[in-house]
């Protein structure tokens, strides 16, 4: 089914990823304009946006495609300020925080989209956690540390406390519930 008029914009008024993708030469279809991609799909701005950032033929064919697709840092002229390593520390501590609560695999913020828009919002400052094997060798433990402080101090202050064996397991250890 070809997509209806209101999917793809008329030629003069295109932007965005649709300045990068061919959507007149097949009915229904939309392919990369990069020199030697082979991609292609059904008209949807999102999925050619997806597929141009991490393209290279299409990276060598349009040197300014990311400045179009990606965010600029919004900084109003100013450089981004210095951020102290205790304070990247701090925010990374957080981050994965965030991650492990929302069950997020640690790799999930390794993309050039999130980079390009977590260095929006920060001004340049901040664009990311970090590659996922300095965040489980580093800020993993010491997540986990606070998790388990946590846990250890409420059990420290309750009246009564239960332990009790769950039947699911992980290379064959139990998983503890508390209740207070």
């Amino acid at each position: 089914m070809a997509p209806g008029p209101s999917v793809v914009p008329p030629p003069d008024k295109r932007t965005g990823a649709w300045l990068y993708v061919d959507v007149d030469t097949t009915p229904g279809r939309m392919d990369c304009r990069g020199d030697g991609c082979r991609w292609g799909n059904a008209p949807n701005k999102t999925r050619a946006r997806d597929h141009l950032v991490g393209c290279l033929a299409a990276k060598r064919s349009f040197p300014e495609m990311m400045g179009v697709l990606v965010p600029a840092v919004n900084n109003f002229g100013a450089p981004p300020l210095p951020v102290t390593t205790e304070q990247l520390h701090d925010w990374r501590v957080l981050w994965v925080e965030a991650m492990c609560d929302s069950c997020l695999p640690l790799g999930f913020f390794e993309t050039d989209a999130w980079r390009a828009a977590l260095g929006a919002v920060t001004g340049g400052r901040f664009q990311g956690p970090g590659d996922r094997r300095m965040l489980a060798s580093t800020y993993v433990p010491l997540v986990a540390a606070k998790s388990d402080a946590r846990t250890a101090e409420r059990i420290r202050e309750a009246d009564s406390s239960a332990v009790f064996m769950d039947g699911a397991t992980v290379n064959r250890q139990g998983v503890y519930n508390f209740v207070n």
